[in-house]
Protein backbone atom coordinates (compact mmCIF):
# COMPACT_ATOMS: atom_id res chain seq x y z
CA UNK A 1 0.00 0.00 0.00
CA UNK A 2 1.56 3.37 -1.11
CA UNK A 3 2.00 6.20 1.26
CA UNK A 4 0.21 8.78 -1.17
CA UNK A 5 -3.45 7.85 -1.60
CA UNK A 6 -5.04 9.54 -4.62
CA UNK A 7 -7.26 12.03 -3.00
CA UNK A 8 -9.24 12.05 -6.55
CA UNK A 9 -10.03 8.47 -7.36
CA UNK A 10 -9.21 6.44 -4.07
CA UNK A 11 -13.02 5.52 -2.12
CA UNK A 12 -13.81 7.70 0.23
CA UNK A 13 -14.03 5.20 3.47
CA UNK A 14 -10.59 3.46 2.68
CA UNK A 15 -8.91 7.11 2.46
CA UNK A 16 -11.07 8.73 5.78
CA UNK A 17 -9.21 5.77 7.30
CA UNK A 18 -5.93 6.59 6.07
CA UNK A 19 -5.84 10.19 6.44
CA UNK A 20 -8.14 11.27 9.09
CA UNK A 21 -7.08 8.55 11.63
CA UNK A 22 -3.59 9.05 11.74
CA UNK A 23 -3.97 12.80 11.44
CA UNK A 24 -6.70 12.45 14.97
CA UNK A 25 -3.50 10.59 16.53
CA UNK A 26 -1.01 13.10 15.76
CA UNK A 27 -3.47 15.68 17.48
CA UNK A 28 -3.99 13.78 20.27
CA UNK A 29 -0.13 13.72 20.81
CA UNK A 30 -0.02 17.13 19.97
CA UNK A 31 -1.99 18.14 23.63
CA UNK A 32 -0.59 15.60 25.22
CA UNK A 33 2.70 17.48 24.30
CA UNK A 34 1.71 20.44 25.63
CA UNK A 35 -0.07 19.05 28.96
CA UNK A 36 3.80 17.42 29.75
CA UNK A 37 4.66 20.97 29.72
CA UNK A 38 1.97 22.20 32.09
CA UNK A 39 2.83 18.99 34.68
CA UNK A 40 6.82 20.08 34.23
CA UNK A 41 6.12 23.41 35.14
CA UNK A 42 3.80 22.31 38.19
CA UNK A 43 7.11 20.73 39.61
CA UNK A 44 8.82 23.63 38.96
CA UNK A 45 6.84 26.23 41.22
CA UNK A 46 3.73 28.03 41.43
CA UNK A 47 4.93 30.78 39.71
CA UNK A 48 5.83 28.69 36.78
CA UNK A 49 2.37 27.06 36.16
CA UNK A 50 1.05 30.16 36.92
CA UNK A 51 3.24 32.18 34.44
CA UNK A 52 2.91 29.22 31.38
CA UNK A 53 -1.20 29.47 32.08
CA UNK A 54 -1.36 33.03 32.04
CA UNK A 55 1.09 33.12 28.65
CA UNK A 56 -1.33 30.75 26.96
CA UNK A 57 -4.07 33.23 25.50
CA UNK A 58 -0.67 34.32 23.96
CA UNK A 59 0.67 30.97 22.69
CA UNK A 60 -2.62 30.82 21.10
CA UNK A 61 -1.34 33.24 18.29
CA UNK A 62 0.69 30.53 16.93
CA UNK A 63 -2.48 27.98 16.89
CA UNK A 64 -4.67 31.01 15.31
CA UNK A 65 -2.40 32.15 12.37
CA UNK A 66 -1.00 28.52 12.01
CA UNK A 67 -4.32 27.36 11.73
CA UNK A 68 -4.89 29.82 9.11
CA UNK A 69 -1.83 29.82 7.27
CA UNK A 70 -2.67 25.38 7.83
CA UNK A 71 -6.64 25.32 6.32
CA UNK A 72 -5.87 28.16 3.61
CA UNK A 73 -3.30 26.99 2.45
CA UNK A 74 -3.79 23.65 2.34
CA UNK A 75 -7.26 23.98 0.29
CA UNK A 76 -5.30 26.08 -2.35
CA UNK A 77 -2.45 23.38 -2.67
CA UNK A 78 -5.31 20.54 -2.94
CA UNK A 79 -7.08 22.32 -5.74
CA UNK A 80 -4.13 22.83 -7.49
CA UNK A 81 -3.12 18.84 -7.41
CA UNK A 82 -6.58 17.90 -7.62
CA UNK A 83 -6.31 19.76 -11.15
CA UNK A 84 -2.97 18.43 -11.94
CA UNK A 85 -1.24 21.22 -11.86
CA UNK A 86 1.73 20.15 -9.33
CA UNK A 87 4.42 22.96 -10.06
CA UNK A 88 1.46 25.57 -9.39
CA UNK A 89 1.21 23.40 -5.88
CA UNK A 90 5.00 23.47 -5.29
CA UNK A 91 4.56 27.11 -5.66
CA UNK A 92 1.86 27.59 -3.12
CA UNK A 93 3.81 25.61 -0.73
CA UNK A 94 6.96 28.00 -1.20
CA UNK A 95 4.44 30.68 -0.51
CA UNK A 96 2.98 29.15 2.35
CA UNK A 97 6.40 29.03 3.95
CA UNK A 98 7.09 32.40 3.17
CA UNK A 99 3.75 33.79 5.27
CA UNK A 100 4.55 31.86 7.88
CA UNK A 101 8.05 33.52 8.07
CA UNK A 102 6.74 36.54 7.59
CA UNK A 103 4.39 36.14 10.99
CA UNK A 104 7.46 34.98 12.72
CA UNK A 105 8.81 38.37 12.18
CA UNK A 106 6.20 40.08 13.42
CA UNK A 107 5.75 37.89 15.98
CA UNK A 108 9.23 37.90 17.36
CA UNK A 109 9.31 41.71 17.29
CA UNK A 110 6.13 41.88 19.32
CA UNK A 111 7.71 39.21 21.56
CA UNK A 112 10.65 41.57 22.15
CA UNK A 113 8.91 44.85 23.06
CA UNK A 114 5.02 43.76 23.85
CA UNK A 115 4.23 40.75 26.27
CA UNK A 116 5.63 42.37 28.91
CA UNK A 117 2.49 45.12 28.85
CA UNK A 118 0.36 42.71 27.99
CA UNK A 119 1.12 40.66 30.98
CA UNK A 120 0.79 43.42 33.53
CA UNK A 121 -2.49 44.81 31.61
CA UNK A 122 -3.35 41.38 32.63
CA UNK A 123 -2.45 41.92 36.70
CA UNK A 124 0.39 39.70 36.19
CA UNK A 125 3.27 41.10 38.56
CA UNK A 126 6.65 39.75 40.56
CA UNK A 127 7.57 36.06 39.95
CA UNK A 128 4.27 35.04 38.19
CA UNK A 129 5.20 37.77 35.42
CA UNK A 130 9.27 36.67 35.25
CA UNK A 131 7.83 33.49 34.61
CA UNK A 132 5.19 34.50 32.16
CA UNK A 133 7.64 36.95 30.59
CA UNK A 134 10.58 33.99 30.21
CA UNK A 135 8.05 31.22 28.44
CA UNK A 136 6.51 33.58 25.83
CA UNK A 137 9.05 35.96 24.83
CA UNK A 138 11.39 32.62 24.37
CA UNK A 139 7.99 31.11 22.14
CA UNK A 140 7.93 34.23 20.40
CA UNK A 141 11.83 34.67 19.19
CA UNK A 142 11.57 31.32 18.01
CA UNK A 143 8.51 31.72 16.37
CA UNK A 144 9.40 29.97 12.72
CA UNK A 145 9.83 26.83 14.96
CA UNK A 146 6.06 27.41 15.56
CA UNK A 147 4.96 28.31 12.47
CA UNK A 148 6.40 26.85 10.12
CA UNK A 149 5.26 23.01 10.60
CA UNK A 150 1.69 24.33 10.35
CA UNK A 151 2.78 25.13 6.58
CA UNK A 152 4.62 22.25 5.83
CA UNK A 153 1.93 20.40 7.28
CA UNK A 154 -0.79 21.70 4.75
CA UNK A 155 1.29 20.48 2.16
CA UNK A 156 1.49 16.82 3.53
CA UNK A 157 -1.86 16.97 4.23
CA UNK A 158 -3.31 17.55 1.05
CA UNK A 159 -2.05 15.18 -0.97
CA UNK A 160 -3.21 12.81 1.63
CA UNK A 161 0.29 12.23 3.93
CA UNK A 162 -1.02 12.71 7.52
CA UNK A 163 1.10 9.85 8.64
CA UNK A 164 4.66 11.76 7.92
CA UNK A 165 3.46 14.60 10.77
CA UNK A 166 1.34 11.84 13.43
CA UNK A 167 4.78 10.13 13.49
CA UNK A 168 6.91 13.55 13.76
CA UNK A 169 4.00 14.34 16.71
CA UNK A 170 4.42 10.88 18.28
CA UNK A 171 8.22 11.01 18.63
CA UNK A 172 8.28 14.53 19.59
CA UNK A 173 5.27 13.95 22.73
CA UNK A 174 7.98 11.65 23.58
CA UNK A 175 11.58 13.26 23.45
CA UNK A 176 9.38 16.28 25.03
CA UNK A 177 9.21 13.82 28.05
CA UNK A 178 12.97 14.23 28.08
CA UNK A 179 14.01 17.24 27.43
CA UNK A 180 11.58 19.27 29.49
CA UNK A 181 13.21 17.72 32.94
CA UNK A 182 16.74 18.19 31.28
CA UNK A 183 16.44 22.02 30.15
CA UNK A 184 14.60 22.88 32.62
CA UNK A 185 17.24 21.45 36.12
CA UNK A 186 20.26 21.34 33.93
CA UNK A 187 23.20 19.30 33.65
CA UNK A 188 25.60 17.14 30.98
CA UNK A 189 26.93 20.58 30.07
CA UNK A 190 23.95 22.35 30.33
CA UNK A 191 22.94 24.97 32.81
CA UNK A 192 19.65 25.33 34.55
CA UNK A 193 17.14 27.36 32.70
CA UNK A 194 13.90 26.83 34.32
CA UNK A 195 10.58 28.13 32.94
CA UNK A 196 12.51 29.14 29.87
CA UNK A 197 13.96 25.47 29.45
CA UNK A 198 10.32 24.22 28.68
CA UNK A 199 10.17 26.54 26.02
CA UNK A 200 12.96 25.85 24.62
CA UNK A 201 12.20 22.12 24.69
CA UNK A 202 9.44 23.35 22.88
CA UNK A 203 10.94 24.95 20.13
CA UNK A 204 14.00 22.54 19.58
CA UNK A 205 10.99 19.55 18.95
CA UNK A 206 8.99 21.59 16.78
CA UNK A 207 11.68 22.73 14.73
CA UNK A 208 13.16 19.42 14.39
CA UNK A 209 9.96 18.33 13.44
CA UNK A 210 9.75 20.88 10.77
CA UNK A 211 13.07 20.13 9.61
CA UNK A 212 11.96 16.33 9.22
CA UNK A 213 9.09 17.21 7.61
CA UNK A 214 10.61 19.54 5.18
Amino acid sequence: MSDSPNLTTDSIRPLIVRVAVPAAVGNLFNVMFNVVDSWYAAQLSTDALAGLSLSFPLYFVFVVLGAAVAASGGALVGNALGAGERERAGLWCYQLIALSLGFSAVIMVFGLVGTSAVFSAMGAEGAYLAAANDYIQTLYLGAPCLLLPFAINAGLTSQGKTTVFRNVLVVGFFANLVLNPWFIYGGLGLPAMGVRGIALATLLVQGLGAFICG
